[in-house]
């Protein structure tokens, strides 16, 4: 470490020493980070089949951070970040080929960032603390970065790390994955011999890590003595994907042979239950979002579905995949085989991490005394693509890549939380030190260091009002378009920001001009709750409706007013308001004003701010706290032709003539566009299909409800087949208005004749009920690989688990589930059990 740390007196260091038995009080840290692990985890909605029952077990003692970002999706820019606590703007590291092995060296009085401090090395200094790598927590980490070699004394070493240790995948595991390639020439995977998962470098780091603490619970002074701060680098589910067979998806494709080929993917892609790998997903057409991505966006996407799109040129003979295919059909499940194939290989490698990181947390809770007193940090260190806007990779500035898991489990106080708030893997560094009572670094001129904010005001009240915007940034390879600038993604709860700037003038060339260069951006509504476009499937940038939030947003970039800060939480409200407006309501809008810190401002605290209103219709501006808008002023015909009003409101602070907060909100409006629904349905055997199915009007999203628990938020679903026979009813809902009750409800009744799917009983048993944390479930016999769903009244999905395990029953958590009815369905091998529950807090 540089500067910084070498600037503690000896003073200190003394007061340190004699501090010893102060120290061991303090808590041990356990610091996970997992390669390019994308939402794919239990608990964050990913991926509805994916595996990691031991990850979230683990989260479910702790504060999930649902909605957390990188610095950058890359693994260098990354994890240099939030382990020096520093925003890109001042490592100037913004693509991994810009990395030093020698960490130090990415850090100079020439770029003006000599001064560094690393989350590990500071514990160790500054915490008292003993510090053991083991694989990758540092890029560079198999030329032991940040890792003292002057002295073998562990108890002397400068730098980061008392010790350090890694392991790479035994040279004939990738020889074997080479030769045994199933996947593309440079996109690589393959299911291994299980015999093998010995040599494994996850596997054998975990070894290492058990080892490790059950030397310090033997009494070994084996950390001099003071709290250890243990980093767990996890490397899969990195490329490539050479995993062991039986961590593979029983749908993974053996045979392209095969005749008739038993697709390995969903098929269609919204059949329910599913009868293949769930297939990230598109928009109605097909990589529609690719073809509306600006040019320097399409540079970030990579080379790999092109790849996929060729392979099936490459097979020799072709294979038959199904006579009653056309051409056209064959190429395509070929393509879609092996892209799904890969899926299957990225959820294997997630597994199999999963499965040994839980060996390592079965072995830390036998010793009680070290388990009781840990702090356990998991992040991905990014996310990753999977064919969404044909990008497969990282790097691309999308949601795929910059959100994360990220977790935090204090085992001193186990509590399950959840935070939705945005956050960044700056505030890391910040939130262990309070968690350790360590003080915050500072610069050698006594200012402030860190970037991030600390996260324990969240962890304590995970609904605490704030308004902090992220930033996710990147510049593009060498010589690429997009490379000569940083390129920057801004996130706050609703909005994702993208702004790009290009080499120069002429887009697609290297030479940079900062001149020259051309601004093109993308803007999605993601939605608050991701209700409205979690997929990013529709770019606003270009709609005017959308520029106050792209000027808002862009005030949180580098070079904006808010930059790295919270702002005002800003929040536009009526006190009533019909589902739609009619042409002579007054519409009475009022703000609420939160300060940085959460609380809401009223009365005298309010006379420092201006306020602004605007809307995308008129050309009004009002300037007062509250303002009465006149749905007459609307011109007749705007009126009879659009069916909603954006509002805008813009908090300025008086002393500073600087914005402070911004809001906007839609109203809709005119009675005559509530929605109309009309559909039939058509019965063969236990399959349902939706005809004939239409909507006039305007909403905002429909849903439908099967009657025996499965639901699909699809505008057409596929056909739905049914566990048994009896009588059920289909609902479909439109939500429209302005307030949540506003619904129209379509119900049809269909019968369901003959054999059930599955022979058997088909009835389980459910206790206690009513619950309060946790159900027990009996069912009438043995099973494994079940899915379990919770659903509620309205056939929404609200808890989805993966079992894994040979019996007749198991217990569920349902704390976080509000008082209410709901459905519990478990899903194996065709037979679907469903059962209803009540929860009582």
């Amino acid at each position: 470490m540089k500067t910084l740390l070498r600037k503690f007196s000896a003073v200190i260091y003394a007061i340190i020493l004699v501090s010893t038995t102060t120290a061991q009080t303090q808590p041990n840290i356990v610091f996970v980070t997992i390669d390019d692990l994308n939402d794919y985890v239990q608990g964050f909605d990913g991926h509805p089949q994916v595996e990691t029952p031991n990850l979230y077990e683990l989260a479910q003692k702790g504060v999930t951070f649902y909605n957390a970002y990188c610095s950058s999706p890359q693994c260098a820019p990354s994890r240099t970040s939030f382990l020096t606590g520093k925003d890109l703007k001042y490592t100037q590291l913004y693509d991994n080929g810009l990395f030093k092995a020698i960490f130090t060296n990415n850090f100079t009085d020439e770029k003006n960032n000599s001064e560094y401090l690393t989350i590990p090395g500071y514990f160790k200094d500054e915490g008292n603390y003993y510090t053991y790598s083991l694989n990758k927590i540092f890029h560079g980490y198999d030329e032991y970065s940040e890792y003292d070699v002057t002295t073998v004394d562990p108890c002397e070493k400068s730098l980061s790390w008392n010790k350090a240790f890694y392991y790479l995948d035994s040279s004939f595991i990738f020889s074997y994955g080479i030769e045994h390639n199933e996947g593309l020439s440079n996109f690589q995977w393959c299911r291994l011999p299980d015999s093998m998962e010995q040599y494994m470098m996850d596997k054998v780091m975990i070894d290492s890590a058990i080892q490790f603490i059950d030397q310090v619970a033997s009494g070994a002074d084996v950390t001099c003595g003071k709290p250890f701060f243990l980093g767990i680098g996890i490397k899969k589910p990195h490329v490539t994907w050479f995993i062991p067979e039986h961590y593979f998806n029983s749908n993974y494709m053996t045979d392209i042979y095969q005749n008739p080929l038993d697709l390995p993917y969903n098929s269609p892609v919204n059949a329910s239950p599913s009868n293949g790998i769930i297939m990230p997903p598109q928009p109605a057409v097909e990589f529609a979002d690719f073809l509306a991505l600006p040019f320097v966006a399409k540079a970030f996407v990579g080379q790999v579905n092109t790849r996929f799109n060729t392979y099936e040129s490459t097979i020799t003979p072709y294979p038959i995949i199904n006579s009653d295919f056309t051409a056209a059909e064959k190429e395509d499940a070929i393509k879609e085989s092996m892209r799904a194939n890969a899926v299957i290989a990225y959820l294997a490698s997630i597994k199999y991490l999963d499965y040994h990181f839980g060996r390592f947390m079965d072995e830390l809770e036998t010793h009680p005394e070290i388990y009781n007193n840990t702090i356990i940090v998991v992040l991905g260190d990014h996310g990753y693509g999977l064919g969404e806007k044909k990008h497969w990779g990282k790097t691309g500035l999308w949601e795929t890549d910059t959100r994360a898991p990220f977790f935090i489990v204090d085992l001193r106080n186990v509590a399950t939380k959840r935070c939705d708030q945005t956050v960044s893997f700056l505030d890391i560094f910040p939130t262990l030190c309070d968690m350790a009572d360590l003080p915050y670094p500072t610069f050698s001129d006594g200012s402030d260091y860190l970037d991030g904010i600390s996260l324990t005001s969240v962890m304590a009240n995970p609904a605490e009002v704030w308004e902090r915007p992220v930033i996710s940034t990147k510049e593009n390879t060498y010589m690429q378009e997009g490379s000569c600038f940083p390129q920057i993604s801004v996130r706050d709860d609703r909005f994702h920001y993208i702004n790009y700037h290009s080499n120069n003038s002429s887009l697609g060339t290297s030479p940079c001009n900062a001149a020259t260069s051309i601004l093109e951006e993308e803007l999605y509504d993601i939605g608050v709750n991701r209700e409205t476009d979690p997929y990013e499937f529709k770019n606003l940038a270009g709609d005017p409706d959308y520029d106050p939030v792209k000027e808002y947003l862009k005030e949180f970039l580098t070079d904006g007013d808010l930059y790295l800060q919270k702002a005002n939480k800003v929040q536009i409200t009526t006190a009533s308001v019909s589902c739609l407006l009619n042409n002579s309501a007054i519409l009475r809008l009022k703000p609420k004003v939160y300060s940085s810190n959460g609380i809401l401002l009223t009365g005298a605290a309010l006379t420092g701010y201006s306020f602004e209103w605007t809307n995308n219709i008129t050309s009004d501006v009002f300037m007062g706290r509250n303002y009465n808008f006149n749905m007459a002023t609307i011109p007749t015909a705007t009126y009879a032709s659009e069916s909603e009003i954006l509002f805008y409101l813009k908090v300025t602070n008086t002393a500073t003539g600087k914005l402070a907060g911004f809001d906007t909100k839609t109203y809709y409006f005119n009675p005559a566009n509530a929605p109309v629904i009309s559909y039939n349905t058509s019965v063969s055997g236990h399959d349902v299909s939706i005809i004939d199915y239409s909507i006039t009007g305007s909403y905002t999203n429909t849903n439908w409800a099967y009657g025996d628990g499965a639901s699909s938020e699809d505008f057409l679903p596929a056909p739905h087949s049914y566990a048994a026979t009896g009588t059920y009813l289909i609902k479909n809902t439109a939500y429209y208005g302005n307030k949540p009750t506003c619904r129209v409800t379509l119900n049809k009744v269909v019968a369901i004749a003959g054999p059930p799917l599955k022979e058997g009983p088909v009835v389980m048993e459910i206790y206690p009920n009513p619950a309060y944390n946790k159900i027990n479930v009996v069912l009438p016999y043995a099973i494994a690989n079940a899915d379990v769903q919770i659903l509620n009244t309205f056939g929404q999905i609200v808890l989805s688990e993966h079992f894994k395990y040979e019996g007749n029953g198991f217990e569920l958590n349902i704390l976080s589930l509000p008082t209410g009815n709901y459905f519990i369905k478990v899903i194996n091998e065709g037979a679907v059990f469903l059962e209803q529950f009540e929860v009582v807090k």
